[in-house]
């Protein structure tokens, strides 16, 4: 959905908007929800519980007291994933391989050898995989659904549109100028 609506935004030429945004703020914007994305990301490569607070300020400290909690067998297989994904590129004959397809065949093979206590797995953390199709049936279709539906994916579409930066190039060709400065990437 998100994805429509950037396409929406840029058919309505909505790119022009981007220049008003002043680049320190998209820059921090940026820099903000990497933050919160690389801290949300501890406890599943820690294996640790997880808080369900809306606020980053309770997540971090629930985060921060439960590290001596780590199951070592969970960050071990997530330090391997890690080094898996970083080095692979680098090997001549695992270059054609993408690292993310590599990384779940490795910690796969490593969990599955190994059977390491409380690493969750599938099955473990989501009861399995189904086996055949669910059955099958209309949406719900109200208005209220759809309305609930329209605001994540909006403030996503807002947010990729900001921290483009072929939305900032875009947006100099639209309006007729010279793109003079080469855009970074950020």
């Amino acid at each position: 959905m998100a994805g429509v609506m950037l396409v929406l935004m840029g058919t309505a030429r909505m790119g022009g908007v981007i220049k008003y945004i002043p680049v320190p703020v998209i820059v921090g914007f940026t820099a903000g929800i990497g933050v919160v994305i690389f801290v949300g990301q501890w406890s599943a490569f820690l294996g640790l519980s997880k808080e369900s607070s809306e606020h980053f300020h309770q997540k971090l400290w629930h985060l921060l007291s439960e590290l001596p909690q780590t199951n070592v067998a969970t960050a071990a297989l997530g330090l391997l994933s890690l080094v898996t994904a970083l080095v692979s590129p680098r090997i001549v004959g695992l270059r054609r391989i993408p690292a993310p397809l590599l990384v779940v065949i490795v910690a796969t093979l490593a969990q599955a050898a190994g059977h390491f206590p409380g690493v969750a797995t599938l099955d473990s953390a989501y009861g399995g995989i189904p086996f055949g199709l669910p059955a099958f049936h209309l949406p719900d279709l109200s208005l209220a659904l759809a309305i609930t539906l329209l605001g994540p994916p909006r403030s996503r579409s807002r947010c990729r549109a900001r921290s483009s930066p072929c939305s900032r190039r875009w947006s100099r060709m639209a309006c007729q100028e010279p793109c003079t400065t080469r855009t970074r990437n950020w």
